[in-house]
């Protein structure tokens, strides 16, 4: 990779590490968990190590050496026109790190909007997960518009897996069991950092395919003494217009990214862009650095939908990426 490590900004490339956000040094590669479902990547083991409880109580799928991978499972990705469900796994991998940045400002702002914050630990129930369900696009296409993000609401448990497509005599108790001892283990490991209140469950499905994919998210009161109550009307309606903009992003293959090097998974504010294919490497290409810069080229698609689409005003998203910021 070392012949990729000139004339462009590293961040631009599309996979950082999983952890700390980082490009690979060069010459080097980021390094992949082979063995789960859209695995995480790393840039060594230090991060490997550091990032180790969120990515073992994350749910990568059931083993390939199962019955049901080789019978049912790769039957099902070839139907949505994959070589396997390995080739769908890597596929589904690009395209959550396409969107790593959006995904986790639409996380957080549509937890706000519907559980608040300060009162996440009263008020989220225990069965409940946040269920974000996706339909393939297919195969051999931008990382970025491999799927689509069709919906994202709350369901329990026995929900969840009841739209997953997994049958009864595998997720109960299998996969029902690993939940509850992943959301255990993760509770365990945050709850004596300042400000921890909670975990997160965030589930995904793929239409058509027998995924069962979770990842625990720790849920923290805001480090600003400034942040807003979330029941204040305006607060709510920012909070409502950034998960409208995080999907309108998502799913017209805008992807956003900060300009420099930050932490990935915070909603520092960001600025669009397009992945583009640069001598066989996707990389990120910002249409802008800042959003004073915002026209209609080159994407009059977001110059358009941004045009008085917004609920707490005419605002800009730096206004709604500062404000969701505050509850970091």
């Amino acid at each position: 990779m070392s012949d990729l490590h000139t004339g462009e900004n590293l961040t631009s490339l599309l996979h950082l590490c999983t952890y700390c956000g980082k490009p690979p040094v060069s010459g080097e590669q980021l390094k992949r968990c082979s063995g789960c479902f859209a695995g995480p990547v790393y840039c060594g083991a230090p991060c490997q190590a550091a990032d180790w409880i969120t990515h073992r109580t994350a749910y990568h799928g059931i083993s390939r050496d199962s019955d049901f991978y080789k019978s049912v499972m790769e039957p099902s990705a070839q139907m949505l026109g994959y070589e396997s469900a390995y080739a769908l796994s890597r596929g589904m991998s690009e395209y959550l790190e396409a969107h790593k940045w959006t995904l986790a400002a639409l996380i957080k702002a549509y937890t706000l909007l519907h559980f608040g914050v300060w009162q996440f630990a009263a008020s989220f129930p225990a069965d409940k997960v946040l269920l974000l369900e996706l339909v393939s696009l297919g195969p051999d296409r931008n990382p970025a518009e491999g799927f689509r993000l069709v919906s994202a609401h709350w369901r329990t448990v026995g929900e969840w897996l009841r739209e997953a497509d997994i049958p009864s005599d595998l997720h109960d108790p299998e996969v029902s069991k690993a939940f509850v001892r992943a959301k255990k283990a993760t509770h365990s490991h945050f709850a004596a950092r300042a400000r921890y209140v909670g975990v997160l469950p965030v589930c995904f499905t793929i239409g058509g395919f027998p995924l069962v994919f979770w990842r625990m998210v720790p849920q923290y009161t805001p480090s600003n003494p400034m942040a807003p109550l979330t029941e204040i009307p305006w607060v709510k309606k920012t909070m409502n217009d950034m998960t409208v903009f995080c999907l309108w992003c998502i799913n017209h293959q805008v992807v956003l990214r900060p300009p420099r090097t930050v932490d990935a998974t915070r909603p520092t504010p960001a600025v669009p862009g397009r992945l583009v294919r640069v001598r066989g490497s996707w990389r990120w290409r910002p249409f802008f650095t800042q959003w004073t810069d915002l026209s209609e080229d080159p994407c009059p698609e977001l110059w358009e939908f941004l045009q008085g689409r917004m609920a707490a005003g005419d605002q800009p998203p730096t206004f709604y990426m500062n404000i969701l910021d505050m509850f970091w």
